[in-house]
């Protein structure tokens, strides 16, 4: 396939990755349409774990609200 332009790129993996479904959940605890975990959204500024360093999906911590994002 072949990707033309960053939109349709990630609306092809979103497909791949969650069938587009934002609220998706996996059996290994990686979410919304994307499928990520703790770790990628701590290093993007929208989660904050309940102890640093602590990744393991179980989603105990907080979103921070950046960009609207609260769950």
């Amino acid at each position: 396939m072949e990707i033309k332009n960053t939109f349709t790129y990630l609306e092809a993996l979103g497909k791949k990755e969650s069938s587009g479904r934002y609220y998706a959940k996996n059996s290994a605890g990686f979410i919304g349409m994307y499928q990520m975990g703790e770790a990628a959204l701590v290093d993007a500024g929208y989660y904050k774990p309940k102890k640093n360093g602590n990744y393991n999906n179980k989603w105990d911590g907080e979103f921070t609200g950046k960009d609207g994002v609260y769950k």
